[in-house]
C-alpha cells in the first residue's frame, strides 16, 4: 500500500491522475449549459476515456492473461462509449434523435 503514497519528489500514481481528470470532467459537465454540444462532448469523452485507461493498465502491469482485460475493454467501449452516444443523440435539442443510416439528415 505504501507504493501508492507519493513521497516528496515522486509523482502521483496514474490512477490518481485519471480519477482527477474524471472528476474535473464531471464538474465541467454540470457547469455547461444543459443540452449543449459542449456538454455532450464532455460526456462522450469521459465515457470513452475508460478504454484507454484499461489499455494503459494492461501495458503497464503486463498481466499473464491479457484476454479477460481486452474483453473488459471491449465491454467498456460498448457499454460506456456507444451507449453514451445513443443516449446523447436522444437528448439532441435540434432533432431529438440521431440520424439513421437510411436517413443521413435525420429527416424521414
Amino acid at each position: 500500500m505504501g507504493e501508492d503514497v507519493p513521497v516528496r519528489g515522486q509523482r502521483f500514481p496514474d490512477w490518481v491522475w485519471y480519477l482527477s481528470a474524471q472528476l474535473v470532467a464531471a464538474g465541467v459537465y454540470f457547469l455547461l449549459p444543459d443540452g449543449s454540444v459542449a456538454q455532450g462532448v464532455v460526456f462522450l469523452v469521459a465515457g470513452f476515456a475508460v478504454a484507454p485507461a484499461i489499455l494503459a493498465g494492461i501495458r503497464r502491469n503486463r498481466p499473464d492473461q491479457r484476454g479477460p482485460w481486452y474483453l473488459l475493454t471491449a465491454g467498456a467501449i460498448l457499454a460506456m462509449g456507444l451507449a453514451n452516444v445513443i443516449w446523447s443523440c436522444g437528448r439532441s435539442p435540434s432533432t431529438g434523435s440521431c440520424p439513421t443510416p437510411l436517413s443521413p439528415t435525420g429527416s424521414t
